[in-house]
């Protein structure tokens, strides 16, 4: 049976196509009387129109499909359902200028609004001073406003009235809402919150976990399993587009434009350390084997200006997060996050068993994530310390596996550090290949850099950027050992240095924060460097070792450490198009005869059923001249030549 709501139904009427009723609320309870022994797919389907939700809409598991078939809230075939989670604005009083004001009583209070769809700008009084500009006075129940447009009756301007939207909950892991499509679907419109902060942001002992007060989204969902969100376009999330909170797994979001978020397009959490109600590590695993594909996540941190991402994930794995499209956010395009070694120790024990370095991955949970065929572009808008790709103490497992990361210019401070992949600290057993990364400058930017154990760097192409290093690695917070590096192009990129190698601080791990990081000896940090193809044009081939200050020429390093044997110095790897951002390679590239194996980039990005065509990318070089950039500076330092 099918149900059908319309914004010209009744809750009295019986749910027909010819009958429809008003509110989705109606439609689920009308479900709940039918789902329990399901034959075919249940159906709701959401006619054209605006909707301006009273309140969240709540689905749990007794809203769920049964026998293996799905209930779907999906819109009705050629029309366009638009959710707002808020109420429109329309009573407004001109006081002076461009001002307006408006009664929205004292039981309302807000921390966002926008303007035809446009986050407003929140001002610290009435006294406003440009368009876009809003006050709230919750004493006196008044909201003042300076309209972007210049007549405000025709203007359509929302405030929100809720934090979450739709709220797919079950009641435990053990009974979870389930087998529940969500296709088609506008959702527009949630509350943001009043801070971003970290749990124990100070002592780092739950570093990178979020406050519950902050797990927010159009679409949140929590004890959740094979949730399907489907072509659906969710705008002006106050925090999170889609959150993934704690035990979720089976879920797939596919297909959607998300646009606009206060933090996170996307975001996967799972229990922090030591948290919840389990007796081992491995419970604990609980937020897993979810998909994000073939979305186009768009303008995200709107609210959180530093680390705001498209996708993230937090204790989550076994995901797969592949051919998104991700442009525009302020630190990340995709950031996986769990906890280093010297922040786990301060535990002392987990879930009763304590934290040794040998045991430490059972208690990381963000582990054997695919990170495939994305593309990533114009990030890097407000930060530092970022990438386009990044990962700070995970598990083991993590692939990387061609992605595009390219065109972005950190104009936020010339000598902070980013670049395109970047394994942060304990990024250990991490497999990155096939990965093209381009059009980056910046003044202290890198192609790759690399923290963490036994990791491999094969077969990725880093091309006409500005950069620093081409390939950077590093012993920061940890110790780093048994990177493999070959079959890599590495073309134009103006470097200082192809590659840099810097170590461990002396006296760092004294640092109260930052505990002893390892006893004994350590391996060799490089277990292999070689059949890497290096043509530099312009930039140094130079190799950067120690604290920076020591420089070897290529021929002399390899001399002296004996990797690079076969390494081709000088050699044009004759791209088809390099200049247009067409890497394939010519048929007589001398990359070929060293082992590399053609990127195929038809594979990478939105995939021909994204059902909207996306916003273009802003080339580097127009962000360049946007910004009044003529000579980009890099990092130059004063170095000692070795020579043999």
């Amino acid at each position: 049976m099918n149900y059908y709501v319309s914004v010209h139904g009744s809750d009295w009427n019986p749910g027909t196509e010819q009958e429809p009723f008003a509110t989705l609320a109606k439609a689920r309870d009308c479900v709940r009387t039918i789902n329990s022994l399901m034959t075919k797919d249940i159906v709701v389907y959401i006619r054209g129109g605006i909707y301006y939700l009273d309140s969240e809409f709540v689905l749990d598991e007794r809203d769920s499909g049964s026998n293996g078939f799905k209930v779907q809230y999906r819109n009705y075939t050629g029309e366009k359902p638009i959710l707002y989670g808020g109420q429109r604005i329309t009573n407004w009083e001109h006081i002076k200028f461009s001002v307006y004001k408006a009664k929205v009583g004292r039981h309302w209070s807000f921390q966002s609004l926008i303007e035809h769809d446009e986050w407003g700008i929140r001002y610290a009084s009435s006294a406003l001073t440009g368009p876009g500009q809003w006050y709230l006075d919750t004493q006196a129940g008044e909201l003042f406003y300076w309209p972007r447009s210049g007549e405000i009756s025709s203007a359509i301007i929302n405030a929100p009235t809720m934090t979450d939207m739709f709220r797919l909950t079950g009641s435990s892991p053990s009974a979870p809402v389930r087998n529940i499509q969500i296709i088609g679907l506008q959702l527009q419109l949630t509350d943001t919150v009043q801070h971003f902060d970290y749990v124990d942001s100070i002592d780092f002992v739950n570093g990178n976990a979020e406050r519950e007060e902050t797990k927010h989204g159009l679409i949140y969902m929590e004890n959740a399993e094979s949730i399907t969100v489907k072509n659906c376009k969710l705008m002006n999330a106050g925090v999170c587009g889609i959150w993934l909170n704690k035990h979720a797994q089976r879920n797939e979001i596919y297909g959607n434009w998300i646009e606009g978020s206060g933090l996170n397009g996307v975001y996967l959490t799972g229990w922090s350390f030591d948290q919840g109600p389990f007796l081992s590590a491995e419970d604990a695993y609980v937020n897993k084997f979810n998909i994000v594909s073939n979305n186009f996540i768009y303008d995200s941190g709107k609210f959180e200006l530093t680390r705001g991402s498209g996708i993230q994930l937090h204790q989550s794995g076994d995901n797969e997060i592949s051919n998104n499209r991700i442009m525009k956010a302020p630190r990340y395009g995709i950031s996986m996050k769990g906890d280093r070694y010297g922040v786990l120790e301060n535990h002392g024990s987990i879930y009763g068993i304590p934290v040794t370095r040998d045991n430490r991955y059972d208690f990381l949970y963000t582990r054997n994530n695919r990170i495939l065929f994305n593309d990533i572009s114009n990030v890097m808008t407000n930060s530092e310390d970022g990438a386009g790709i990044e990962s700070w103490g995970v598990g083991m497992g993590n692939v990387y596996d061609h992605n595009c990361v390219h065109d972005f210019v950190n104009l936020n401070h010339w000598r902070n550090w980013f670049g395109g992949i970047y394994l942060d600290d304990c990024s250990d057993y991490m497999t990155v290949t096939n990965n093209i990364v381009y059009g980056i400058h910046g003044g202290h930017a890198f192609g790759i850099m690399e923290k963490g154990i036994e990791n491999r760097v094969c077969n990725n192409i880093v091309a006409n950027n500005g950069l620093t290093w081409a390939i950077w690695m590093q012993e920061f917070a940890e110790v780093s050992y048994g990177l493999k590096l070959g079959c890599n192009i590495l073309y134009n990129n103006n470097t200082t240095a192809i590659y840099g190698f810097e170590h461990l601080p002396e006296g760092f791990a004294g640092n109260p924060v930052y505990t002893s990081v390892y006893d004994g000896e350590l391996p060799e940090r490089i277990a292999g460097f070689d059949h890497n193809l290096i043509y530099e044009p312009i930039g140094s081939t130079n190799v950067l070792m120690g604290d920076k200050s020591t420089v070897f020429s290529h021929e002399n390093w390899k001399a002296a450490y004996g990797h690079d044997a076969h390494t081709v110095l000088g050699k044009d790897p004759l791209f088809v198009d390099a200049e247009n951002g067409d890497f394939r390679l010519r048929s007589d590239s001398p990359a070929l005869a060293l082992g590399f194996t053609p990127i195929d980039q038809s594979l990478i990005g939105l995939k021909s059923d994204f059902p909207w065509e996306p916003i273009q990318t802003t080339p580097v070089s127009a962000l360049i001249e946007a910004n009044g950039i003529r000579n980009l500076p890099r990092l130059h330092q004063s170095v000692k030549e070795v020579t043999l």
